[in-house]
């Protein structure tokens, strides 16, 4: 309850908690990230970048000392989050729909605009550009990785699924309408 309490007195949104740590990533409004600690609300990292504002971030890796952010007009960048500083930067043109990082964050997953998903390690290189299945208008893709460490993309009807570290095509599945 202490932790909510001290999310609530803080401008930012809370964008990510890291996995087994009592930290959490925040985008303020005036842009960059904040990494806080959960308990006590203090100021762990201020990561400057962004100027336009933070569309998502998350950490990478179970161990919480890395972070990928998008900022509004669509650039990534992985960050070091003890050295505050940039490790690889993206650009970018427009914002994801959406990003999901695995449990061990050994990647991160972007579903862009244009409904291709691409999967990036923790260095940014690319693992997978792939086309999501075409959805009608005002229907959701969803992204989002399993227990397993499975990528799922699903729509409306349709779930597409993407091994684990190779990220080939696993399965794609429709379901009635």
């Amino acid at each position: 309850a202490r932790a909510l309490g001290d999310l609530l007195r803080h401008p930012g949104i809370a964008s990510d908690f890291a996995p087994g740590a009592n930290t959490y990533l925040e985008s303020p409004p005036e842009g960059g990230i904040v990494h806080r600690d959960a308990e006590s609300g203090a100021v762990l990292a201020r990561l400057d970048g962004h100027e336009e504002g933070v569309w998502d971030a998350r950490y990478l890796g179970p161990d919480g000392s890395l972070a990928v952010s998008i900022g509004k007009k669509g650039a990534l960048r992985i960050w070091a989050l003890a050295a505050r500083k940039v490790l690889q930067e993206i650009p970018g043109t427009q914002p994801p729909l959406q990003v999901a990082v695995p449990a061990d964050g050994h990647a991160f997953a972007v579903l862009q605009p244009d409904h291709k998903v691409g999967v990036r390690d923790r260095t940014g290189a690319e693992l997978l550009r792939a086309d999501a299945a075409a959805v009608p208008e005002n229907r959701e893709h969803r992204l989002r990785y399993s227990q397993g460490g499975h990528l799922l993309v699903s729509s409306f009807n349709m779930l597409q699924s993407f091994e684990p570290l190779t990220y080939r095509p696993h399965r794609t599945r429709t379901t009635a309408q």
